[in-house]
């Protein structure tokens, strides 16, 4: 059987006798401890609760409560409220008919909670006293009890950890006041948050021992009552994990280590997440192989064959699985790397090559320093493809220029003489790949649901959004897989478009419908992936932005010619500001002092000041625009005009057309690399998109993607793009740099 984990959390707060003080507090501690505590999340406790009950119900409960334990289980006391001493100095627990003059008999003595304990065959025992025993306190703060009196020398014995919310000649704090709703007490208003939030997980293994929980409780209650220090007794052998957080997030420096460019610190960060994996839960385990299983695909062969060797010791059904779906991943990018050199795909040829199968069973991923070799897979259904060393080829900027050119389609052109010649055709070559310019390649294909309309990326990256406008619901895609994670359903009507605040936790959702009745925005919470509020608009809401500073969304109002500006505190809608008419999307400068708007109809860039709420200029550009974005580093907004089948470059100094280039067919979609070298064009009407590098504001290539591509959203890391295919029901990835 597995070990139980089992809370019993006494609280009482009135009192028969008139002398011991009314106390608002423990009923509150009680419910928000419970809560925490019980979440299956979060901490798992099978939790008991007894509030205001007299000490005979109380004592039998704590006695029941000790009995027949196992050694693994794991058992958690908790007592708030009075703690009184009698004339010899014997500490004692105040209950609901307890009375001062007869403590022997009307309350529960020290003695008899230690002997308890002490007869439970629990090797874990942590027992939690949130009251206090003497001494003087600030004015204005209410205390519980009085008399002096050492507590943690009364609860002494093995397998046990005993927390105080204070000692000796403490109080132990309820707050400032007594009237209303009743203040939790300090000590135990920072035990909850320090579970709830997840911040007690000071080491961030994804787990939160007794030791973090006590050191995060002890700062933060010093900090606010320098007067109360609470305490810890602790005689246990190894370490108590009392929750895990849920909240965990992969350290910013192995994350760092995982985007290097340096291919030494992307292998120093597997030694992270090895580490991470051995002493961490399963939140964080999933988290590890999923980061170790995207830098098996890393362009480095050291980097690939460390994280290989990585993901087959913790788990080697995962690396098998892996290995035989790199294959189907791969293929594609293989052929578009071919012909994007001015050849076909190498095709035509049987054989059966198993190794990459044998190698994976036999766990022959051995890193050999920075020269160590991947095994290559050939074959897929009986047919050869381009090898992985190939393939790396195109990943690596420096061979992707005019003479690398010539170079690869010398390569592949004898790979075509011993293997045979496909008859695929390549993408549209448009202009030649300046330096260090890597041409994008199409890698996995992810089915996504009934017509995905518009996708969006969250702010980490970890997801990706698709609105599926006919079946009403929201797709989530976990980034790091490539594979759906959740279905949110979305209220009122169909979703259109996509917003994300800038910390990640609400997203922003754009309902209309075909007859017009529907005007709608939904108010996503993306932790629970729930709807938690709707904002009516006046007219159909195009794609809405959020400021940088995350106070307000400003609405583009498509057919009143105006932009609802919301408070995002609040969810009300403060002000209208017109603009040139049918507003189609929003983009925000990266300060937030001027917000973009591109006027379908009117051929027009709307410039509003963010501060005075009101348009200073409007921008003439191409013919229909229909998205809008700002460079990430440099003073530009490009413009994709749909019916004018190009993309106006603006310098924002001197709000002027600067560029117009020409891309495919009905540029529904705009996004930057955020590094801003690159603008990434989804053409509805060509099925491409195409690739502009900012440097020469030409189209440096025009890639194929599913049928009916409507919108394309750029990983943070700027290493892949999403592309929505309205017709095909997919999501296509595209593989942007290595």
């Amino acid at each position: 059987m597995p070990p139980r984990r089992l809370a019993l959390l006494v609280a009482t707060y009135r009192y028969q006798d008139a002398g011991l003080r009314q106390l608002t507090a423990p009923g509150h501690d009680a419910e928000a401890l419970a809560e925490v505590l019980r979440d299956p999340e979060i901490a798992n406790f099978d939790v008991t609760i007894l509030i205001n009950e007299p000490h005979h119900v109380v004592g039998n409960v704590i006695g029941e409560f000790y009995r027949n334990r196992r050694s693994d289980d794991l058992t958690l006391l908790y007592f708030t409220g009075h703690g009184l001493k009698d004339d010899q100095g014997r500490l004692y627990l105040a209950t609901t008919n307890t009375r001062r003059d007869d403590l022997l008999f009307t309350a529960l003595s020290a003695y008899q909670i230690d002997s308890a304990m002490e007869s439970c065959s629990s090797r874990q025992k942590v027992l939690v006293l949130d009251c206090c025993y003497s001494g003087a306190f600030p004015a204005g703060h209410l205390s519980k009890a009085g008399g002096q009196v050492n507590t943690l020398e009364k609860f002494q014995g093995k397998g046990r950890v005993v927390l105080a919310a204070s000692d000796a000649t403490q109080y132990s704090f309820e707050g400032d006041r007594i009237i209303g709703e009743g203040t939790q007490s300090v000590f135990t208003r920072f035990l909850v948050k320090g579970l709830t939030t997840g911040e007690a997980d000071l080491d961030g293994d994804g787990d939160i021992s007794i030791d973090e929980l006590y050191s995060y409780v002890h700062d933060r209650v010093i900090e606010e009552m320098p007067h109360q220090r609470p305490k810890k007794q602790e005689n246990i052998e190894g370490c108590i994990v009392v929750a895990r957080n849920i909240h965990w997030n992969l350290p910013a420096s192995v994350r760092n280590a995982i985007e290097s460019p340096f291919a030494r610190d992307r292998i120093a960060s597997l030694e992270v997440l090895a580490h991470l994996y051995r002493v961490s839960n399963d939140l964080v385990r999933t988290e590890v192989i999923n980061q170790t299983r995207r830098l098996i695909c890393d362009d480095s062969k050291a980097v690939s064959a460390a994280a290989m060797k990585l993901i087959t010791a913790l788990n080697p059904e995962i690396a098998l699985r892996k290995a035989e779906e790199q294959p189907r991943q791969e293929e594609g990018e293989r052929q578009v790397v071919a012909s994007s050199a001015g050849s076909l795909p190498v095709k035509g040829m049987t054989a059966k090559s198993d190794q990459l199968e044998r190698d994976a069973r036999s766990n022959q991923y051995t890193q050999t320093g920075a020269a160590t070799e991947k095994p290559i897979l050939q074959r897929k259904a009986d047919r050869w493809t381009a090898p992985a060393w190939l393939l790396s080829l195109r990943r690596r900027q420096a061979l992707i220029g005019a003479g690398a050119a010539v170079v690869l389609a010398g390569v592949i052109a004898l790979a075509i003489l011993f293997v045979g010649i496909g008859s695929t055709p390549p993408p549209t070559s448009v202009a030649p790949a300046g330096p260090e310019v890597a041409i994008p390649a199409v890698g996995t294909t992810i089915a996504v649901g009934q017509t995905p309309i518009f996708v969006a990326v969250s702010p980490n990256g970890r997801h990706a959004y698709i609105a599926n406008r006919d079946a009403q619901v929201l797709t989530a895609v976990d980034t790091a897989i490539n594979q759906v994670a959740a279905t949110v359903p979305i209220k009122a009507g169909p979703p259109q478009f996509l917003a994300f605040a800038p910390d990640g936790r609400t997203l922003y959702v754009s309902i209309f419908n075909d007859q017009q009745t529907i005007h709608m925005i939904n108010v996503v919470d993306t932790a629970s992936n729930t709807v938690v509020a709707m904002i009516p608009q006046p007219a159909q809401p195009y794609l809405p932005a959020v400021t940088p500073d995350g106070k307000r969304l400003f609405v583009p109002n498509h057919d009143v010619a105006a932009v609802s500006v919301i408070d995002t505190a609040t969810n009300k809608v403060i002000t209208q500001i017109k603009v040139a008419p049918n507003p189609h999307w929003v983009a925000f400068s990266r300060d937030g002092s001027r917000a973009y708007t591109a006027n379908h109809e009117s051929n027009l860039v709307s410039v509003i000041d963010t501060a005075a709420l009101k348009v200073i200029a409007t921008i003439p550009v191409g013919t229909s625009p229909h998205s809008i974005a700002v460079s990430p580093d440099r003073p530009l907004v490009a413009s994709a005009n749909y019916d004018g089948n190009s993309v106006s470059e603006i310098d924002t100094n001197t709000l002027k057309v600067v560029a117009t280039i020409p891309v495919g067919k009905n540029p529904q979609d705009i996004s930057w690399a955020p590094d801003g070298r690159f603008a990434y064009v989804v053409n509805e009407g060509s099925n491409t998109v195409s690739v502009i590098d900012a440097t020469t504001n030409q189209v440096t290539a025009n890639i194929p993607t599913g049928g009916g591509p409507t919108s394309i959203a750029v990983l943070p890391n700027g290493r892949q793009a999403y592309v929505s295919n309205l017709d095909g029901g997919t999501l296509t990835v595209l593989a942007l740099t290595g």
